[in-house]
């Protein structure tokens, strides 16, 4: 059976302007990776912790760096964090954290991978197919500072004020690994970089620090994000995209109709208003009826149709009907790819 990808649409009442309004789409998308079909079943663990031959040397670097003690750790468990409220609900998986910490190097270095005995018995007490272990984690920070000047309203007289800036550039390096249960082989090993940014201001530099989040939420925000966007290198994954459509018209008050049609999520009336004014004896008016049904077809999950109408509509004119196609046809290549990856393996004989 062909799953949809499109989940949920949610109307806006403005889009780009004043003769266009905007849907907010829920769509699935595939994983980056295929992994195997008879891995169902996912188990989590961390594995960041250094041994003792590392621990000291970890210390030190803290130290020399300035990091908070058990900034990397924590970091590296809202790493897990991220990777588990996406493999939550994810429609691939089934899901289980292991509650145990295993160790590694404590840096941003691959430990050694786990004895293949190993694998099994955690996969065995987590009732899984595949073990997702973060192995490596290691956080840097730099402070950039700036200026810039703000009009205010100083004894009613509007006047030049200096504000001191402050970027904050956090940036986290992750390892991972997912090893399968059955005979403990790496399925995949990725390394992360990821860097957010994080700026405030102040009257003086002390001030604008003062307002920043401290290091270590900057961090575990940081690494947050990291695991979930490794849960979507692993898993399909939901993502929010939007779409404008014509709201108006020369001519065609029945385009304030179909508009208000899909703002209450009436997609089907509203392309039934659109599909009549495809006829309309005024191109142009008929070219963005073409584009609007390409947007019904796509929220309704008529991918095809939605192809076509974009086709028409460029035709009639309106040239971002072009770069609409392409983005429905990367959606109709992302729909095989999932159909695949959310397909159920073959039993055997």
């Amino acid at each position: 059976m062909k799953r949809l990808m499109l989940l949920l649409a949610v109307p806006f009442a403005l889009g780009l302007n004043s003769c266009t309004s905007t849907v907010r789409l829920q769509v699935m998308r595939p994983a980056d990776i295929d992994v195997p079909k008879d891995i169902q079943a996912i188990a989590t663990a961390n594995r960041y912790k250094p041994d003792k031959p590392n621990r000291v040397w970890n210390v030190l670097e803290g130290l020399v760096s300035g990091e908070g003690i058990g900034q990397d750790r924590r970091g590296a468990e809202s790493c897990l964090e991220g990777l588990s409220n996406v493999l939550m609900v994810s429609p691939r998986f089934k899901f289980a954290q292991l509650a145990i910490d295993l160790r590694g190097t404590g840096t941003q270095n691959f430990p050694d991978p786990l004895q293949a005995e190993e694998v099994k018995r955690l996969c065995e007490m987590a009732k899984s197919d595949a073990l997702v272990t973060i192995e490596a984690f290691d956080s840097d920070s730099r402070l950039d500072y700036g200026s810039r000047i703000k009009k205010e309203k100083i004894n009613n007289v509007m006047s030049d004020v200096t504000y001191q800036t402050v970027n904050a550039g956090i940036r986290v390096t992750v390892g991972w690994r997912m090893y399968r249960a059955s005979d403990g082989a790496i399925i995949d090993q990725f390394r992360m970089v990821e860097t957010i940014n994080f700026n405030n201001e102040g009257r003086t530099r002390q001030e604008a620090e003062s307002r920043l989040p401290n290091r270590d939420a900057m961090t575990r925000e940081v690494g947050r994000v990291v695991g979930d966007k490794y849960a979507t290198r692993i898993s399909p994954a939901i993502f929010w995209v939007t779409r404008d459509y014509f709201s108006k018209a020369k001519g065609a008050p029945e385009m304030k109709v179909a508009r208000n049609s899909a703002r209450i999520s009436d997609w089907t009336g509203a392309a039934k208003i659109w599909s009549g004014l495809t006829e309309n004896p005024n191109p142009k008016t008929a070219a963005k009826a073409m584009y609007n049904m390409a947007v019904a077809s796509e929220v309704l999950g008529d991918l095809n149709s939605a192809v076509m109408w974009t086709e028409k509509a460029y035709k009639g004119g309106i040239n971002r009907a072009m770069q609409y196609n392409g983005i429905l046809r990367q959606r109709q290549f992302d729909q095989e790819r999932l159909n695949n990856q959310l397909s159920k393996p073959e039993e055997k004989n």
